[in-house]
């Protein structure tokens, strides 16, 4: 600020380049400060940095993340990608992940562990649909279909969950389109191997 109002004083000169070189130096200097301390951080606000330290102090079991089918095709670098940018979070027996009829915002990708997919009627009755072991993932139907949880997911013994929130999935599509597009497709593959077993499982019960 002190170097802003020491250059205006050269407007004050009665030569005419000292005036234009001392007014264009304090706008130049004040320029630098509103980048650094006003838009450099509204802009920072709205990206989730990644740092190499991350990348690098991610510790996660390779034989899981290679055969799960969210990541296939991806290289290490880019499940780190996706990884770091959600959150993981850890969670012991029987603690409820996702409670059916609440609002979907997020997918979520088992790391570790086994969870236990529950569907509740309106009748009362409770069931069991599908168990999900390391590497699975669920809710993903819910995020993309902007609809509640279809069903009740909870731990069993333990386990360890990747969420990635769907803000965070616009952002991956925005900075690392690539990567975003490849997670896009296997959710569709997902997705549809999802489908014809369901509508295989419907048909069997008909017959």
């Amino acid at each position: 600020i002190a170097l802003i109002f020491g250059f205006l004083t050269l407007t004050f000169s009665t030569f005419q380049p000292v005036v234009y070189f001392g007014a264009l130096s304090a706008m130049v200097i004040f320029l630098a400060l509103f980048t650094n301390f006003v838009l450099t951080p509204i802009l920072l606000s709205y990206v989730h940095l990644i740092t190499v330290w991350d990348m690098v102090s991610l510790n996660l079991k390779t034989a899981v993340l290679s055969h799960s089918k969210i990541f296939q095709g991806m290289r290490s670098f880019q499940i780190k990608q996706v990884i770091l940018t959600g959150e993981i979070h850890e969670h012991e027996n029987g603690v409820v992940i996702a409670q059916q009829g609440t609002p979907a915002d997020e997918i979520y990708v088992v790391l570790a562990g086994n969870v236990k997919v529950t569907r509740k009627e309106e009748s009362g009755a409770v069931y069991e649909v599908r168990r999900v072991p390391a590497g699975g993932v669920f809710g993903e139907a819910s995020l993309l279909a902007a609809d509640n949880h279809f069903a009740t997911v909870s731990a069993i013994h333990y386990a360890k969950i990747l969420t990635i929130k769907s803000k965070r999935i616009h952002h991956l599509e925005r900075f690392h389109p690539r990567v975003a597009l490849r997670l896009f497709r296997n959710l569709s593959e997902i997705l549809g191997v999802r489908l014809v077993a369901q509508g295989a499982r419907a048909t069997q019960r008909e017959g």
